[in-house]
């Protein structure tokens, strides 16, 4: 999934706001293993923990020059955090 926002990134001094595109994975969830219970397969006490979804940056670049970017944790956190919801439904 491609995920476009902007980010602001200090130059000189000087607040630029950057236009990036984010390449995003996405991995649906699914539910651990369960036992078998009075011979219903999967009924009993668990045996893996569930899985949720969840998204990954796996790059990100600048839309004006194509050039990689760096994202610092928050921006990434903040990227995720909004894509969260894609996740979710994938």
């Amino acid at each position: 999934m491609t995920f476009r926002t902007v980010v602001t990134r200090e130059f000189s001094g000087i607040e630029r706001e950057i236009e990036i595109e984010a390449e995003i994975s996405l991995y649906k969830g699914h539910r651990g293993k369960r036992d078998t219970l009075f011979g219903v397969r999967n009924a009993g006490p668990q045996l893996e923990p569930d899985e949720p979804p969840t998204a990954e940056v796996e790059s990100a670049c600048e839309i004006e020059t194509g050039d990689p970017i760096d994202l610092t944790p928050a921006e990434e956190a903040t990227i995720l955090e909004k894509c969260n919801d894609y996740a979710l439904q994938y």
